[in-house]
């Protein structure tokens, strides 16, 4: 089921003269986020709503290296439509006030993993982070479920807006603000902003500075396991 992640870059349409998104001069405007990867245009296009949504003005999604046209995207809602996403393998037991999910014939480790996010067909556009996953038919949620018990409930995965940097890796280490990269560039972020690691999906941090493409400082000290080679995923500035 899973694809490989492609690089993309979000371009300021108003700065690109050449509007329709076709040939050579296509990148040519002011990019307006760091490059970042997702593993399908949909994920891709719901980073890039965020940012349109939060500068108001419409910006063009370019994949690295692919070829135009590429995607216009104009500012619209952040909210999650009821029924976005992907439904999953299997059928989930929910039950009213409880944040365990038993599944069947379900795929949990692979299709829903810790931090991410999650809705039910019994309660469509309400969101729930995916807390701890035992095996593939196990899993608990947070905060508990406030929908009616049902024991078939489809569950459909939410694309997220946070965007994994595009590079090598990040380096972690726990009870330290200090965070390293490796083929990474920590200068197209922004101090502000909003970051979660691959190693604790779902526990974000917010960054205090930026000392250089391979170092930075968050403001709150680190609190998952150290980790020298994770991933950064990260918001638009201000969201």
């Amino acid at each position: 089921m899973a694809s490989l992640a492609t690089v993309y870059r979000l371009i300021d349409d108003y700065s690109n003269t050449n509007t329709s998104g076709v040939g050579s001069g296509a990148m040519s405007g002011q990019p307006v986020s760091p490059d970042f990867t997702a593993t399908s245009l949909a994920i891709a296009t719901q980073v890039a709503m965020a940012w349109a949504t939060l500068f108001t003005r419409p910006c063009r999604l370019v994949p690295v290296g692919g070829a135009p046209p590429f995607t216009l995207v104009t500012p619209g809602t952040l909210a999650v439509p009821p029924q976005s996403g992907l439904v999953l393998s299997g059928t989930n037991s929910v039950t009213n006030v409880s944040a365990a999910v038993v599944g069947t014939n379900t795929q949990y480790l692979t299709q829903a993993p810790v931090g991410s996010q999650v809705q039910f067909s019994n309660q469509l556009g309400t969101l729930y982070t995916v807390a701890t996953v035992t095996d593939n038919t196990h899993l608990t949620v947070s905060p508990v479920f406030g929908g009616a018990t049902l024991a078939a409930a489809a569950m459909m995965s939410v694309p997220s807006a946070l965007a994994t940097l595009a590079g090598t890796s990040v380096g972690v280490t726990n009870v330290s603000t200090a965070v390293t990269g490796v083929g990474v560039n920590f200068l197209s972020l922004s101090p502000g902003q909003t970051v979660q690691f691959g190693n604790q999906l779902g526990t974000n941090y917010t960054i205090q500075s930026i000392q250089s493409a391979l170092a930075m400082t968050l403001t709150a000290q680190f609190t998952g396991s150290t980790n020298a080679a994770t991933t950064l995923l990260f918001s638009p500035v201000g969201y």
